[in-house]
């Protein structure tokens, strides 16, 4: 009998996350205004926040035709999160919402 092998890297890979200094994946989430969840993307570590994010607005497919306002962190501001997301969802307005300086821990 042959020893059976797990697949789990093999078929999932995992990459790194320089800035954080770490391997492993990044999941990237959508959620309504209660914090219900209404997608989610898992992919590896070395894909920016910000071309993660645009791939979850691509992947919606039409779902939720009502989202007309978008609230993210600051990791999504930029022109290539801005231009990503008019492609992805070109009638969904993004508002960046800026950490508190007085704001400690996670």
């Amino acid at each position: 009998m042959s020893k059976a092998l797990k697949k789990g890297r093999c078929i999932d890979p995992c990459g790194y996350d320089a800035g954080k200094n770490i391997k492993g994946k990044k999941q990237h989430i959508l959620v309504d205004t209660v914090g219900l969840l209404l997608h989610a993307l898992v992919h590896p570590a070395d894909i920016q926040d910000r071309d993660g994010s645009v791939l979850v607005l691509k992947t919606l497919f039409g779902r939720y035709p009502f989202l007309r306002r978008l609230y993210a962190d600051g990791g999504y501001q930029g022109p290539i999160f801005a231009k990503g997301q008019k492609k992805a969802r070109p009638g969904l307005t993004t508002e960046i919402i800026k950490r508190s300086d007085t704001a400690k821990g996670f």
